[in-house]
């Protein structure tokens, strides 16, 4: 038995049965190394985002070591620059961030701020730093400081003793390039009218500015609630949005969601605040499953006033974050509020991420573990009052709609229409006046008198899509499109709209979406005379869309020359308009009309949601 093969006395059924025994064996071995090094990796990660997104701890109990890594981290991140500090703020008044920026001074490190006319940045100026106010409508309400355009540093929380110790926050320290901190820059500046959509890869995430794209925020915060398919949990200082409330009503009356909020208690006492939707929703979920929280942070400090009186300072919720599904994540500094859509300048972050929004999850729990739950009528007296329940009566030949709803205390009856497409969602949002009650008991109002909360491309009442156009209006839906009718602070019922005509303007704009399309290009197009002129090269156009002012038309066109198209008579009536072609090649072309300095608004929001979502911007070919 001795020699240099031991084994060479093996049958071969004997080998063959060791064989077979060794190599699952070896396999399992393999298994249980690919799946050790996936675990290290995902630990490497996790430990890697720990450390980039980190979450304020103001609770009295917790160790001082660890309530003040935030500032330690922020400290540490300004002692590190080298030449540039650029600091968009609400609010910079921290001592310890005060003392760092004192030392760049020493070290030469240039230093600008951006702020808002609500602050006097009395420390700031101590050192000499005099920032430039924004002036415009709304809040500099962004919280940014890029670093030697090489890291980024943003999130909920002011950079104040109350928004690094005292609230509850998430600061986010991500790594960029100097090609992406340069967009950053230029579209802080711009105010999210940038040309170029705003994406770090290593991160996945992207980064809107508002209020350029505060109308596509809105929309996709919506598009999300209306799409999550298993959780919806939140953390909101303030939420004032009611298309958000009636899509969260919406989606907590489906039955097969997780879905739960936390509200910041603003006076601390247990009680929601009366101008928060946080009141509207909760009295309205009744048998629902979801669940709305008060958080229950307590800690404060105060100062004396010039009048020698305490002011308290902390205690709140301060966080902008919705999690959807366990996977996406949006936070930053947009309040779910009209103000931060339409006029502060905000920054919000969408994290397409597992690992990300496992973090904001924990801190989710952590947050709620310590929050009160806020109690409610499973059956309210509206139930059993037919006239408590406003069924819509939908839209009639005169183009209004009708509700037989009687205010609740001082809440007026409100209705939210929502049209759902696979790409676009609209909310058309409507406020009823029960003293204008007629003879039969109903309020009525013009289709086209919807709220200035109303959601989706829409903004102005021209250029309509989900609406025709003219006082004999009718109400045109798809399948799925649904009323949320809601007699606050009580009532609100899920009604499937009955379906209307095909082929809505809404409809056909979210089909064009969902296919490829190619800008025409105003330095190779123009429309002179009522003719487009096309690149000779561009692919056969079959038939024109075109969306304006009045509403939304479409024809076939005839080719006359290379890339030469005269339009019907009465196909564009002047103004700003979008045209789509669609392409023998089966793309889509898309191309902007623009009349004067400005496009239209509707226009703008649709020329914004294209290039968030297609990654191109549409120039618009000028009229003279």
């Amino acid at each position: 038995m001795s020699g240099k093969h031991p084994v060479r006395w093996l049958t071969k059924p004997a080998t063959w049965i060791i064989n077979s025994m060794l190599c699952p064996c070896l396999l399992l071995m393999a298994a249980c190394q690919t799946k050790d090094t996936d675990s290290l990796l995902d630990l490497s990660r996790r430990n890697e985002l720990e450390q980039r997104f980190l979450f304020t701890r103001p609770q009295a109990y917790v160790a001082p070591e660890l309530r003040l890594e935030v500032e330690r981290k922020l400290v540490q991140a300004i002692d590190g620059a080298k030449q540039q500090i650029s600091i968009w703020c609400y609010s910079f008044s921290h001592p310890e961030l005060i003392a760092a920026l004192a030392r760049a001074q020493q070290r030469g490190v240039s230093i600008e701020v951006i702020g808002t006319p609500a602050d006097p940045y009395t420390a700031l100026r101590s050192l000499g730093i005099q920032p430039a106010i924004r002036n415009r409508s709304g809040l500099q309400h962004a919280k940014v400081i890029l670093i030697d355009e090489r890291l980024l540093v943003s999130g909920t929380g002011n950079f104040t003793r109350s928004g690094l110790e005292y609230n509850h926050n998430v600061f986010i320290f991500l790594e960029v390039d100097r090609q992406q901190a340069a967009l950053i820059r230029k579209s802080l500046a711009a105010e999210g009218l940038a040309t170029e959509a705003l994406y770090l890869p290593r991160w996945r995430a992207r980064i809107l500015i508002a209020p350029g794209d505060g109308r596509y925020i809105q929309q996709r915060l919506l598009r999300d609630i209306w799409q999550a398919e298993r959780s919806l949990h939140y953390m909101i200082f303030s939420h004032t949005d009611q298309s958000i409330s009636a899509a969260l009503l919406a989606r907590s009356r489906s039955g097969n969601i997780d879905l739960e909020g936390i509200y910041d208690d603003a006076n601390n006492d247990n009680q929601i605040d009366t101008s928060s939707e946080a009141l509207a929703l909760n009295s309205s979920l009744g048998l629902s499953t979801a669940r709305i929280f008060l958080e229950g942070n307590r800690r404060v400090y105060s100062e004396l006033d010039a009048a020698g009186m305490p002011v308290y300072h902390g205690g709140h919720l301060h966080h902008k974050t919705l999690i959807v599904d366990q996977n996406r994540v949006w936070t930053g500094s947009w309040n779910w509020s009209a103000s931060a859509r339409d006029r502060n300048l905000e920054i919000y972050f969408e994290f397409d991420d597992p690992a990300i929004a496992d973090l904001f999850e924990a801190e989710f729990r952590r947050v709620r573990q310590e929050s009160l739950l806020m109690a409610r009528d499973p059956l309210p007296d509206w139930i059993s009052q037919a006239s408590m329940v406003p069924l819509p009566k939908g839209a009639t030949e005169s183009g209004r709609i009708c509700t037989t709803a009687k205010a609740i205390g001082d809440s007026a009856p409100r209705a939210t229409l929502f049209a759902v497409y696979p790409a676009l969602i609209f909310s058309y949002h409507y406020q009823f006046d029960p003293a204008l009650q007629d003879e039969s008991g109903q309020s009525c109002l013009n289709a086209d008198d919807w709220q200035s909360s109303s959601a989706g491309l829409v903004q102005s009442r021209q250029y309509p899509l989900v609406w025709a156009p003219g006082a004999e209006s009718t109400l045109q839906t798809n399948e799925q499109s649904q009323a949320i009718w809601v007699n606050l602070p009580g009532a609100i019922v899920p009604h499937r709209v009955t379906p209307g005509m095909a082929g809505t303007p809404a409809e056909q704009l979210d089909l064009l979406f969902q296919q490829p399309l190619q800008a025409i290009h105003p330095d190779t197009s123009a429309f002179v005379a009522g003719t487009l002129w096309l690149e000779p090269t561009t692919p056969t156009v079959k038939t024109i869309h075109l969306w304006g002012r009045t509403g939304w038309t479409q024809a076939s066109l005839t080719q006359t020359g290379a890339g030469i198209y005269p339009l019907p008579p009465g196909l564009y009536s002047g103004g700003d308009a979008f045209v789509f072609l669609e392409l023998a090649d089966g793309s889509s072309g898309l191309a902007c009309l623009q009349s004067g300095s400005e496009l239209a608004s509707n226009l703008h929001n649709v020329q914004r949601y294209i290039l968030q979502e297609k990654g191109r911007f549409i120039n618009c070919l000028h009229l003279d």
